[in-house]
């Protein structure tokens, strides 16, 4: 079935929901639609966000006329979203790091403690990489991940 571009209006941010999920559902709903009208798709976007984010405001304070301009914007906030996020997480850690050379084994520390401090998963180490590409690299890098899941189905 055929989705207009006010469809896009139901797609709204959830209570609590990060601006990159919620930026990642909007985008999943707007490959569904057929000629995407962008004032439309902007204005759609900027109304199903939560009204009391930083986006929100910087959206209604300097209208966007392009869709490039909102997807700039919201990667910025994004940005935002991941660095407090990664404070919040490491505020918590007391451990001593050696800020001079990090890979400097801490006297009395293990081989396998050393070793633990250092591993990461792959999406952190993603998330870590993320925040250091300008926002046309991470554009280029969601674009193609998109496509790979897209041909996948």
């Amino acid at each position: 079935m055929e989705k207009q571009t006010s469809h896009l209006y139901y797609v709204v941010q959830k209570t609590g929901e990060l601006i990159r999920n919620y930026f990642n559902r909007f985008n999943a709903e707007m490959i569904n639609v057929n000629n995407c009208d962008v004032k439309i798709v902007i204005e759609a976007y900027k109304h199903g966000l939560d009204n009391t984010s930083g986006l929100y405001t910087d959206l209604t304070k300097y209208p966007p006329k392009k869709y490039d301009d909102v997807r700039a914007r919201t990667l910025a906030y994004m940005r935002i979203e991941d660095d407090d996020a990664f404070h919040r997480k490491h505020s918590n850690d007391k451990k001593s790091h050696n800020v001079k050379n990090p890979n400097f084994k801490t006297k009395g520390a293990t081989k396998s403690e050393t070793a633990d401090r250092f591993r990461m998963s792959g999406l952190k180490r993603v998330n870590l990489l993320v925040r250091y590409l300008n926002p046309l690299s991470y554009h280029r890098m969601i674009f193609q991940v998109h496509r790979k899941i897209l041909s996948s189905l």
